[in-house]
């Protein structure tokens, strides 16, 4: 793991568009909440930047005293979707704390979290001041629920346009075979994001790393199935 703290000035574009992007996928997408996420505050903040190898796993950025609040603070704390569940967030809150606590002379940290997350930031020493409010508000219970309706949303109409690929051929790739199917994807569709291209491994063959031709038999939401022609 690396470990980075870092002024705007000294994050690189590739660093900024990494800590956007990241930031945008879980507040904005996510969370189903349309707000402004970049701000002047990035001006001024410091940017803690954790990466595994060439992937940035966490972030979060330290805010000087007097801007948010009277004391610095901690916000924008994001873990990778694809790390959670494996103290990615904690390792990257205490390292905001001491270097927070190192930057500002031991002044009192303030964060504003989402009620949810309260235990998991009383484990690290906070303490609950005033009641909960509502973030943009909307509460949280309100963002699942809108993030569930926009899946079933995206699913109806995944399923509607696989439906009209029934019957036609495409120049598949296949990367694998697993569970009685040799897997891949059409020419068109990038891989780990679109649709995957099932074959009954039991009927035919084909050579993993290849092209071949297929043609759709069958559609669900995010998978379509075929045989070679």
């Amino acid at each position: 793991m690396n470990y980075f703290i870092l002024s705007f000035n000294q994050l690189n574009i590739k660093q900024l568009f990494e800590i956007y992007k990241l930031r945008s996928q879980v507040f904005v997408v996510e969370q189903n909440c349309a707000y402004q996420d970049v701000d002047e505050k990035d001006l001024l903040a410091m940017h803690v930047l954790i990466y595994k190898k060439e992937t940035l796993v966490s972030y979060a950025r330290i805010i000087p005293p007097n801007i948010s609040y009277l004391e610095p603070c901690i916000g924008r704390v994001v873990v990778n979707p694809d790390y959670r569940n494996k103290r990615y967030g904690f390792d990257l809150m205490e390292y905001c704390i001491k270097q927070s606590l190192s930057l500002y002379k031991n002044q009192t940290i303030v964060i504003s979290a989402q009620l949810y997350l309260l235990k998991f930031y009383t484990d690290l020493g906070f303490v609950q001041q005033g009641e909960s409010y509502l973030e943009d508000n909307i509460p949280q219970e309100v963002k699942q629920q809108r993030a569930a309706e926009l899946m079933d949303v995206q699913q109806g109409i995944s399923f509607e346009l696989n439906q009209k690929r029934v019957g036609n051929t495409y120049k598949v790739l296949f990367d694998r075979k697993e569970g009685g199917y040799f897997i891949g994807r059409t020419e068109f569709d990038s891989p780990e994001v679109d649709n995957e291209v099932l074959v009954d491994a039991k009927k035919y063959f084909a050579r993993v790393g290849d092209f071949a031709n297929v043609k759709i038999t069958t559609a669900e939401e995010f998978d379509l199935y075929g045989e070679l022609v």
